[in-house]
């Protein structure tokens, strides 16, 4: 790497704007955010080792009116995810770990699952351990509830069981990274903290960058994370320390040295960063999209490198086109921001002549439309045609699906996997195959109304508790449907309407959680045919068993 590429980006940390050939064309894919009153955005787009393109859209502090410039703090949240991953690759260049330990080597109070489960696993989301901010949503706990990190170690030694066994799927789960977050400061006796800030951020120069544990912490230059509430604009929030999961705070300037670190290998070893994107495999040898912290996959046949993060009111994504040493780094402060897309449109705008043809939805593809279910695992997929494009919603996640080369449909970019095999021909597909997760699979039909009868409701009343939460749920007739209230914690949820999907099987919108908002609910009988249990799935936390109490 010359001087001059390792400088340029240093340079334009003290440049706001930069505009390039490119920029009118960016422009117009945040154009709706600069306004008065509206939060945003700030982004960087790096060419060649160069910045081309870098503007601020909207405002950093609403109520001040403050825009946002390159040292404007954001948090990060699940980009934090591949620092940790760097931390662990260090200790283990020392010797002090390998990623294919047993984490329970490290951490014995955890259970023991009754499978190994290793740091590799759980660093590439393959491990099937739970999520806790979805488990505790699933029992009753607000996402505003403050829990320190302390106690929801303690929760996450209470989750006997995985979603599945290990290397046989993916899920998604923050859990790993704080697990994994412990070991580190366990073996080396100093906190996560520190340790990025002695081997990472201070070698990087990256002066406004650390980790906060509280969610709450403010930090000179932080920008406000904002969403929208029946048109009001409000503060985000969340009392969840997700620490290496998603706690770290930092700048557009810091992001673009951080940047050329994948370009020049930075202050580590040589092939070190390489590392990051060493595919996780499941156990039948399959290869993941998801690496070590970084999602690896192809968009309109290029390949794509980086991670995406979410926590009330900041979206955030940083992505790499690295065949065409294409950059983009993008810190938003609403809710509604899709950093993801908005970084594959760029990619669109910048190396269009590199780009395969989309592919468009067949003609129609509208019949496709309706709910589904895979009755083995009561989840739901709600399918609709909008604007030529296949929605699907699928435990509340709204999600676009993409036409593939054979006939089907993909989602692409986020952590679900959902895979749709080739449909019927004509009509509505009756039964149709795919998987979730790269390796769950599924067999979704059509479903049609169903209604229980008031008497049949009845069966399901009562109370249900959790043998691993602790969590009470109460089940009652409420204006004439089934209801379901979560009540971990002092304060119950508001009761919410369940909606009849087939017989014993239901879902329910529930508002207070921050990213999971259909979970499915299915009831178990015993032999005599009688109500005994009920499971409530999330894609992240699935059948958390709750049983019914005398």
């Amino acid at each position: 790497m010359t001087q001059a590429a390792r400088l340029v980006p240093a340079a334009a940390m003290a440049v706001h704007p930069v505009r390039g050939r490119w920029s009118e064309a960016i422009d117009g894919l945040f154009r709706a955010w600069d306004k008065p009153g509206s939060p945003g955005a700030i982004l960087a787009v790096i060419k060649d080792g160069a910045v081309v393109h870098q503007q601020g859209y909207g405002l950093a502090v609403v109520e001040h009116g403050l825009r946002h410039t390159p040292t404007t703090r954001f948090r990060i949240a699940s980009v934090t995810k591949h620092f940790l991953s760097v931390v662990a690759l260090l200790l283990q260049d020392e010797g002090k770990l390998s990623l294919d330990d047993s984490v329970r080597k490290y951490l014995p109070e955890l259970p023991d699952y009754r499978y190994t489960v290793t740091l590799r696993q759980m660093l590439t989301m393959s491990s099937g351990i739970r999520d806790l901010g979805e488990t505790l949503t699933l029992s009753g706990v607000m996402t505003t509830t403050t829990i320190d990190a302390a106690a929801l170690h303690e929760f996450a030694c209470r989750l006997t069981t995985l979603n599945f066994p290990p290397a046989t799927q993916i899920s998604y789960s923050n859990t790993n990274y704080r697990l994994v977050q412990a070991v580190v400061e366990r073996l080396t006796g100093q906190s996560l903290a520190e340790l990025l800030r002695q081997r990472i951020f201070a070698p990087m120069g990256m002066t406004m960058t650390q980790l906060s544990e509280d969610q709450g912490e403010m930090f000179p230059e932080m920008a406000g994370g904002y969403w929208f509430d029946e048109g009001r604009i409000r503060l985000g929030r969340s009392g969840m320390h997700y620490s290496g999961s998603g706690g770290i705070v930092s700048c557009l300037a810091d992001m673009l040295l951080w940047h050329q670190a994948f370009r020049d290998g930075g202050p580590f070893r040589r092939g070190l960063m390489g590392e990051l994107e060493r595919l996780g495999r499941l156990g039948d040898g399959r290869s993941l999209d998801y690496a070590l912290g970084l999602t690896v996959t192809s968009y309109r046949g290029l390949r794509t490198v980086g991670h995406g993060g979410s926590l009330p009111g900041f979206k955030t994504q940083l992505m790499r086109f690295p065949e065409h040493d294409l950059g983009v780094i993008i810190l938003a402060n609403r809710e509604d921001a899709v950093p993801y897309a908005l970084a594959r449109q760029i990619g669109d705008a910048v190396l269009a002549e590199h780009m395969r043809p989309t592919l468009a939805v067949p003609a129609g593809s509208e019949r496709l439309a309706g709910t589904y279910i895979d009755k083995a695992t009561g989840y739901t997929l709600d399918l609709k045609l909008a604007e030529g494009t296949l929605k699907a919603s699928f435990l509340g996640a709204d999600e676009t699906l993409e036409p593939t080369p054979d006939g089907g449909f993909k989602q692409t970019g986020g952590h679900m996997g959902i895979v749709l095999t080739p449909p019927a021909a004509t009509g509505r597909p009756q039964r149709w195959r795919g998987t979730i997760g790269w390796g769950l699979a599924v067999e979704w039909t059509p479903v049609e109304a169903f209604q229980p009868a008031a008497n049949e409701l009845v069966a399901y009343l009562g109370r249900y508790v959790s043998p691993e939460t602790g969590a009470v749920h109460q089940i009652a007739i409420r204006d004439g449907h089934l209801a379901i209230r979560m009540g971990l914690g002092p304060h119950p949820t508001p009761w919410a309407p369940c909606e009849a999907i087939i017989a014993d099987v239901f879902r329910f919108v529930s508002k207070h959680m921050q990213w999971t908002a259909r979970p499915a609910l299915r009831f178990r009988r015993g032999k005599d045919g009688t109500v005994v249990a009920l499971e409530l799935s999330a894609n992240r936390s699935r059948d958390l068993l709750f049983e019914r109490m005398a």
